[in-house]
């Protein structure tokens, strides 16, 4: 499978994916491809940020690592996340100004985003923003 990358326009992502199951349109601000637990963000037609939803899905995926397996699901607790983020010795940061009362949000140095629920204490979404 081709590798989504930035500069991809928006008909370069429905050639690969087809058709998305819903377009949220909002004229100049964008547009958002749905796919399933997929949601790809467009902006002035290229492809500017891609998340993958955990919450009221089923999306799950495994991680190895020589430590331990980690499975990745909206049940995942918070402080797994951080473990195995500390474990591989990625930096990560929780900005009190894009996080709120009801999310804390995890940031990566290379533009990846893990919002957590805190209401609920579940994995929303992890966000890449293609961008960073």
């Amino acid at each position: 499978m081709t590798e989504l990358t930035i500069g991809f326009k928006e008909t370069d992502v429905t050639s690969l994916l087809g058709q998305p199951s819903e377009i949220e349109d909002y004229g100049k601000k964008g547009k958002f491809l749905h796919y399933d637990y997929l949601r790809f963000f467009i902006n002035d037609g290229n492809l500017f940020d891609i998340t993958y939803f955990f919450y009221n899905t089923q999306a799950s995926f495994t991680i190895q690592t020589e430590e331990k397996k980690y499975e990745i699901n909206d049940s995942t607790p918070l402080t797994a996340i951080l473990s195995l983020l500390n474990e591989q010795q990625v930096s990560w940061e929780i900005p009190f100004q894009e996080s709120n009362l009801d999310y804390a949000v995890v940031k990566l140095n290379n533009g990846i985003k893990i919002y957590f629920h805190l209401g609920s204490n579940r994995l929303e979404r992890i966000s890449r923003n293609l961008c960073a």
